[in-house]
């Protein structure tokens, strides 16, 4: 066995990991399992969740779920509430229930204005004891430090300076110092500290990854002497294929993932759907909502007092959920972020449907339409910040009413190959042995 060949020894900082319910989460719980399949050694520290073991052990692969459990379970039942956000499943309020509930958004806001470097801090000490056990007692090859949230960094910045130089790899889902619209802290108060901490990791580091080219080009602009680290994996398609012969055009909406007020609004999505109601005169035309709307439900709710049963909020769903919504839905909905070096990882399983799909965006260098404008049953829809114009009502429901004709399944698998499994492990193992030296 030659040394490239050699097996890694890894541990794995991310505070998301099975079970919770987003794309860090997806994306290394599905990588992690891989590579322990190949025979690599696997450690994983990760958030402690309701329910779940302490410890975890499948083969090569081992989860060590670490936490202040108070602060968990209240983390917990916060994921709750925001799934059951405008679905009619939450409990009915009451006097008490109420004042409670403004108690607590008090205190959350509070907290907002005060934490530091993101909501999960707190997790930095006991992910810290456990992160740096683990690296004394193995002689390990790699660390990887998975943001968000970038407490995670600072553990894996802890563990690599207080260990025998193993490797460490940042691999950033988000940016942290320069993220817009929806910070991960107060940057009024922590700004220049944001950015000193982001640049002395990426001094540090290794080697880090990221999902999208518009993300590596800003921070080769922000931190321009670590531009020879970066480098782009792309989205891991993690989710079964969801394909289905051509049927029948029902007017089926579906718009799967999170709303996020500022970055990520479905204003102009509503009142292009409102628009293109009124030319549906056999009401068949439907739109769904599944993820968490939490942050956006007082838009919701102003249009659905219109629209009534034409729209509909699930809340956040499991994946199977999920897999079954985009396989009823005749065109699947994306709205694009407001920043354009953000790339949500769910357009790969959108494509990967084989379904159409409506991309709506606000400029034209969204990473989204760069995506999409290489898919062939795609329709970009440029807003300018502005609200639906006749053209685009026009482009819309023509697009619904006559989609373009379905793909195979032979060119969508060609066209996914990069984001496939062996395509993006493979990537990160050459660049977790690369940086191992």
């Amino acid at each position: 066995m030659t040394v490239q060949e050699k097996r890694l020894s890894i541990l794995v900082i991310s505070f998301s990991y099975r079970p919770l319910n987003n794309p860090r989460s997806f994306r290394w719980s599905h990588l992690t399992e891989q590579f322990a399949k190949l025979g690599h050694r696997v450690d994983v520290v990760t958030s402690w969740v309701p329910g779940m073991d302490e410890i975890e052990q499948d083969g090569l692969l081992t989860i060590y779920r670490v936490g202040w459990k108070k602060i968990e379970r209240l983390r917990a039942r916060q994921r709750d509430s925001r799934s059951q956000a405008g679905t009619g499943t939450a409990s009915a309020k009451s006097p008490f229930g109420a004042l409670r509930g403004m108690l607590l958004g008090a205190v959350i806001r509070t907290w907002r204005a005060i934490h530091w470097p993101d909501a999960a801090c707190l997790w930095y000490f006991p992910a810290r004891t456990k992160a740096l056990s683990l690296a004394k007692a193995h002689q390990y090859d790699v660390v990887v430090s998975v943001a968000p949230p970038f407490t995670a960094v600072l553990v894996g910045r802890y563990v690599r300076n207080r260990c025998e130089a193993p490797a460490w790899i940042l691999d950033l889902g988000d940016p942290f110092s320069f993220l817009e619209g929806a910070p991960p802290n107060n940057r009024a108060l922590y700004g220049r500290l944001n950015e000193t901490y982001e640049r002395a990791a990426f001094r540090e580091a290794d080697g880090v990854s990221v999902t999208n080219p518009q993300t590596m080009e800003r921070y080769e602009a922000v931190f321009p002497e670590s531009k020879g680290k970066i480098r782009v994996i792309p989205p891991l398609l993690s989710m079964p294929p969801i394909y289905a012969s051509a049927a029948p055009v029902r007017g089926r909406l579906v718009y799967v993932g999170t709303l996020y007020r500022h970055i990520r609004e479905p204003t102009f999505l509503l009142e292009l759907f409102t628009r293109a109601c009124r030319d549906d005169q056999d009401g068949k035309l439907e739109l769904h909502f599944f993820g968490d709307v939490s942050a956006c439900i007082d838009i919701l709710g102003r249009y659905q007092e219109r629209l009534g049963k034409r729209l509909s909020i699930h809340g956040l769903v499991g994946r199977e959920k999920v897999a079954e919504a985009m396989g009823e839905a005749d065109i699947l909905i994306n709205i694009g972020n407001d920043t354009t070096y953000q790339l949500p990882s769910k357009v790969v399983e959108y494509a990967a449907s084989g379904k159409p799909v409506v991309n709506i965006a606000k400029t034209e260098q969204d990473s989204s339409v760069r995506f999409f404008s290489n898919f062939p049953y795609a329709l970009n829809l440029v807003t300018h910040d502005g609200m639906p114009s006749d053209s685009h009502v026009s482009q819309f429901s023509d697009f619904i009413w006559h989609p373009p004709e379905r793909a195979s399944r032979s060119l969508l698998d060609a066209w996914l190959a990069p984001y496939g499994t062996d395509s993006v492990v493979g990537d990160y193992l050459d660049l977790l042995r690369r940086r191992r030296g």
